[in-house]
């Protein structure tokens, strides 16, 4: 991309901008009560501060007034627009352990500030120190296994690695998977599968889906995912600089921290897979698939795949007598895949059918049949 070209975004979690900082402003009054330091400061480093700091994945700091006042004006359109933060619209809400979005009052505050001349107000009423960029946030892993350093030359500015390690821990259960970013300003995305054999690669299990500023979950006590022998941990991990670094070299060496159950719970996590259905043809509107549960099961997350990226889905449980109830609808965006845990876990018969359908705004992608659709998280009933 050219360093002219700007992509708005901000974000609770992270804002990824890929164009210069708008022009310098006219002078605007200061017309907002809220000032930086008293106001918007608490703000943006609760819900902002993780990508947006110095050397975060968005190539500027919410963290001072001198990094943040140029893009004000920008702010306050991504705000209006609704584009951030990245997750996507989930429904119902209250049916998913969501991550923290800006209130009411906090998006009064950032709006009337970047609009009212985007005072600073008094440095010494920060109220506490920048938070951490690079944490576990689980708290300190039981195993951590370090990632091959990866290279991006100054002519690379994007770049997706598959990287596979012996996972020498048979027999144990996991019950969460995380990563920590070596460079944080490079790291956009990561996939933590496990299998067994090469050749089934296609269908590994996931363990995680991380991307800058969400946070990885637990498995439901008693639960977990037993690692057979001779398994790999396969990690695809997707870098992309920033452009105020486009062209200069960067190094990574990322980890994955692996989180043992205490004691091997009784109930195995398992996955379904929704695929496609028949091939798409160009009068069609929608991409469709189903699953039918061949066992009684309990439905505790789902994660869309990249075939669903820039979609609206709809996914429906199918009861025996054909009753149809909406499980959730949301908005799958490119290079943010993450998995959406349920607060409570759904209960799926044996027999019933998880559908989904996906609509894109244009022309339907094309997505051929058998294409991995949504993954779906169950345990034993």
């Amino acid at each position: 991309m050219t360093r002219g070209r700007s992509i708005l975004a901000l974000c609770t979690a992270t804002l990824t901008l890929w164009g210069p900082p708008p022009g310098t402003l006219a002078h605007k009054p200061i017309t907002s009560p809220f000032t930086f330091y008293e106001d918007v400061l608490p703000i943006t480093r609760a819900k902002c501060g993780q990508c947006h700091a110095p050397d975060g994945i968005a190539p500027m700091s919410l963290l001072t007034p001198e990094s943040a006042v140029p893009w004000g004006e920008s702010m306050k359109l991504e705000l209006v627009a609704g584009h951030m933060p990245p997750w996507g619209s989930l429904a119902p809400a209250d049916r998913f352990v969501a991550r923290p979005r800006l209130t009411a009052r906090e998006l009064n505050v950032l709006l009337t500030w970047a609009a009212g001349g985007t005072p600073a107000g008094d440095p010494a009423k920060t109220g506490g120190d920048e938070p951490p960029l690079a944490r576990w946030s689980m708290g300190p892993p039981d195993a951590v296994m370090p990632l091959a350093e990866t290279s991006l030359p100054p002519e690379t500015a994007a770049s997706t690695r598959d990287l596979v390690l012996p996972l020498d821990y048979n027999g144990r259960q996991l019950v969460a998977v995380d990563l920590l970013p070596g460079t944080a300003s490079v790291v956009r995305s990561a996939r933590v599968s496990m299998g067994a054999r090469p050749e089934d690669a296609g269908d590994d299990r996931v363990l995680a889906l991380w991307v800058p500023g969400d946070a990885p979950a637990r498995l439901p006590a008693g639960s977990g995912w037993t690692i057979p022998s001779n398994s790999n941990l396969r990690v695809r991990v997707s870098y992309r600089k920033r452009w105020d670094r486009e062209r200069e070299p960067a190094t990574d060496r990322s980890q994955v921290g692996l989180y043992f159950a205490a004691t091997p719970g009784p109930r195995e996590a398992g996955a379904l897979r929704l695929r496609a259905g028949r091939p798409n043809i160009p009068t069609s509107d929608r991409v469709t698939g189903q699953i039918v549960s061949s066992a009684a099961v309990r439905v505790v997350a789902i994660y869309p795949e990249p075939a669903l990226a820039g979609s609206t889905v709809h996914v429906e449980t199918v009861a025996g007598d054909g009753t149809r109830t909406s499980l959730a609808v949301f908005s799958a965006r490119a290079g943010w895949e993450r998995r959406y845990w349920l607060v409570e876990p759904l209960d799926l018969a044996a027999g019933n059918r998880l559908e989904v359908t996906a609509r894109w705004p244009g022309p339907t992608a094309a997505v051929a049949e058998g294409t991995p659709l949504l993954g779906v998280d169950v345990l034993p009933r």
